[in-house]
């Protein structure tokens, strides 16, 4: 009879402590789960992919060392986007450099001294260019010749020189490298 005592307190004491570890609030709980997520326009295709590479004609100390301080051996190129769906309200641009202002004369990586690379900006056809600014800028579409209905093109014509950085100095015999990059944005 002692052990069917010590048995009915163990089950007691056990039925005890696991009614009160179920005796807490076991109402439902809810939790707020919210979802987030965007339909946008597609972007444009840019006619030069990833890199362009803009190949200045060569220019003799001569040239360059001349007492004008003008843009030499200009070159003409542009950047076009295609395909740009009429959904998209505005397309702006901006190109980060690290060049000097107020002409953007990019510096020069490579082994010539005292010479960069002036990069000026035309928005359209008949618009003079102008320096370039690190800030952005809207892109207006071109006359409405793109291939696919329902659909804009942009272009930015954008002319490159050779510049001197210093008019006090004489340039150096060596290669030529800068780089600016084209920064889109799509609203």
């Amino acid at each position: 009879m002692h052990t069917f005592k010590k048995i009915t307190l163990v089950v007691s004491v056990f039925i005890t402590c696991t009614t009160a570890a179920f005796a807490q609030d076991i109402s439902p709980k809810s939790v707020t789960i919210n979802f987030t997520g965007k339909v946008t326009a597609p972007t444009c295709a840019i006619s030069l992919g990833s890199n362009l590479n803009v190949e200045l004609n060569p220019i003799t100390l001569t040239e360059i060392n001349s007492p004008s301080n003008t843009d030499f051996k200009e070159k003409d190129f542009s950047v076009e986007f295609t395909a740009c769906p009429v959904a998209r309200d505005a397309i702006e641009a901006k190109f980060i450099t690290a060049g000097t202002s107020p002409f953007e004369i990019l510096p020069n990586k490579k082994g010539a001294k005292y010479v960069g690379i002036l990069l000026t900006q035309s928005i359209d056809t008949i618009a003079p260019y102008t320096s370039i600014k690190n800030e952005f800028f809207k892109l207006t579409p071109s006359v409405d010749n793109s291939p696919k209905p329902g659909t804009h093109t942009y272009k930015i014509n954008l002319r490159a020189a050779y510049r001197r950085t210093d008019p006090n100095k004489l340039v150096t015999v060596g290669d030529v490298q800068a780089q600016a990059v084209l920064q889109v944005k799509y609203k």
